[in-house]
């Protein structure tokens, strides 16, 4: 996205958009019948994108909102956790559903996988 808009430049923009608008129908009035119905169809068409356009950067904005929430929510549990706070209401819940994943990743090959451990604490 190019960048926000704010309500004094959103007015600009609209009378921006009007010039270019009058811009293009000057142009295509000036043309002869033929490719004048061609551009005037085209016109619309691209005016249907863009209204799909500004419709898909709405709802794509709304569901940037809605992802910034939960990561907000995941990454705030994350630092209790990483800061050593024991205040993380569902600690149990989670170390049971690593185990759970872990179990499912258990095949023949697990025992074999060689892993340096590391000393978390010193982090």
């Amino acid at each position: 996205m190019a960048g926000m808009m704010t309500k004094g430049n959103k007015s600009k923009y609209a009378d921006e958009e009007t010039k270019i608008e009058h811009k293009i129908s000057e142009h295509i009035n000036k043309m002869d019948d033929e490719l004048k119905d061609r551009f005037k169809a085209l016109k619309t068409i691209q005016d249907d994108v863009k209204k799909y356009d500004e419709e898909h950067s709405v709802e794509y904005r709304k569901l940037e909102v809605m992802f910034e929430k939960r990561y907000k929510e995941i990454y705030a549990m994350r630092d209790t956790l990483i800061g050593g706070k024991d205040d993380v209401a569902d600690q149990a819940a989670l170390i049971k559903e690593f185990d759970v994943v872990a179990t499912k990743m258990k095949d023949d090959d697990y025992d074999k996988l060689e892993v340096e451990p590391c000393d978390v604490k010193s982090i």
